[in-house]
């Protein structure tokens, strides 16, 4: 058999298997959940630990027929002759959801998917460190205790010294996902996915410099926790762009500041306290579109919804609505498929002894730790008039978007 035929053969067979699946969770009234053998079943509604320990992902949250049938096309874009691995496993995915609807939504469904085209023997654990160090360390433990085969971290210590020591200890690869590793020692991370928060941050000071403000407009900066690597280093991203202008007056920074535990009604304790210590400020930029809700409702309170200019991050529905509302202005988008479409060349090249593709991972990270064979992750900034490439991205759709708003806010929901 050709190999493109059996490719397109193999991916309709696991859309299928995909939709049996649901449709079985359907008529039972509850869901199957991946196990280290591949063939076993547990409740979905397997609760984590006192200490936050890892919990068996549920494939039903598959995402649906469409964002499986996109996701494995953007694989076989990047590896059309990616190997399938026979053998049985299980993949530690150790991930901070929190607020992030993105996570469960799109990059736990899309790595359930990956393996159970690629890898069909193979189940997935998942923990949510609740942007604790300590604790991912402890779930991590757990994951190894109880047999994992490969991890993919997303650190929230951008230097988890005992994770790498644990993982190279029972022989297990590590994969960084979106947030990079610092002072790994050579061969200790297999794969990078993505740079983490920096083209984002980058994205979003840029915007505001071409937006030419009168000099000495205030700004603000209302990211996530700052107790993370990943809003620090969002933070430092912004800064870096935005310093220069900073330095000559042409923008006056009032306030940076986190959100706590990356909740949105955190952000906007943080907006109304910036609100009447700056009652000036028209421009903020937020580390979420879900941040930016919280700041909106803060806005409200002071009647300055609109006037204040919001750059958020994401594409979410919920993002977009507030763009179409005209309460926000602009967010910055990157396709979590895409990226893990990514993450699943590079696991399932791990789980079969081989290295990652360099066709795949055409760049070397080696900021503050050994050479690690990396792969960036597109961003791009979308104001009402261009949101179009978030539809095409499948961040989300059109109809998610449109639902509640009346046609008057123009395209798409007109």
């Amino acid at each position: 058999m050709e190999i493109s035929k059996f490719l397109r053969w193999r991916t309709a067979l696991a859309l299928a298997l995909v939709a049996l699946v649901a449709l079985a969770v359907t008529a039972c009234g509850g869901s199957s959940s991946s196990s280290s053998s591949g063939g076993s079943t547990a409740p979905a509604s397997e609760e984590e630990g006192e200490e936050g320990g890892s919990t068996t992902a549920s494939t039903e949250s598959t995402g649906g027929g469409e964002q499986a049938e996109f996701f494995l096309g953007e694989v076989e874009h990047l590896d059309a002759g990616l190997p399938t691995f026979e053998g049985e496993g299980k993949v530690g995915f150790s991930i901070y959801t929190g607020a992030v609807p993105h996570w469960t939504q799109q990059d736990i469904p899309d790595l359930e998917t990956c393996l159970e085209t690629y890898a069909p023997n193979v189940g997935i654990a998942t923990s949510d460190p609740k942007a604790e160090a300590e604790l991912q360390t402890q779930q991590v433990s757990s994951m190894l205790t109880e047999g994992i085969t490969a991890l993919l971290l997303a650190p929230v210590s951008s230097t988890p010294t005992t994770i790498m020591q644990d993982a190279k200890q029972n022989e297990v690869p590590v994969i960084a996902y979106v947030n990079p590793i610092e002072e790994a020692e050579e061969g200790e991370v297999v794969a990078m996915i993505g740079d983490g928060p920096e083209p984002a941050g980058e994205a979003q000071a840029k915007w505001v410099l071409e937006q030419h403000y009168p000099k000495g407009t205030e700004i603000a900066l209302i990211n996530g926790d700052l107790a993370t690597q990943y809003a620090q280093k969002m933070q430092e991203a912004q800064l870096k762009i935005l310093q220069p202008a900073i330095d000559s007056g042409e923008l006056k920074l009032v306030a940076k500041v986190g959100s706590k535990n990356w909740e949105g009604a955190e952000a906007e304790k943080e907006a109304n306290a910036i609100l009447v210590a700056h009652p000036n400020v028209k421009v903020i930029i937020t580390g979420g579109d879900f941040l930016a809700t919280g700041i909106i409702e803060a806005l409200k309170t002071e009647d300055k919804v609109g006037k204040v200019d919001i750059i958020g991050l994401e594409g979410s529905a919920a993002g977009l609505q507030q763009i179409l509302l005209g309460e926000q202005k602009a967010t910055v988008i990157k396709s979590s498929h895409k990226e893990m479409a990514v993450g699943c060349v590079a696991v399932i090249s791990t789980l079969n002894g081989e290295e990652p593709p360099k066709s795949v991972f055409n760049e070397t990270w080696e900021n503050n730790t050994a050479p690690i064979p990396f792969r960036n992750t597109e961003v791009a900034t979308v104001e009402k008039a261009t949101m179009d490439k978030a539809f095409e991205w499948q961040i989300v759709s059109e109809e998610e978007v449109c639902k509640g708003l009346p046609s008057s806010v123009g395209p798409p929901c007109s």
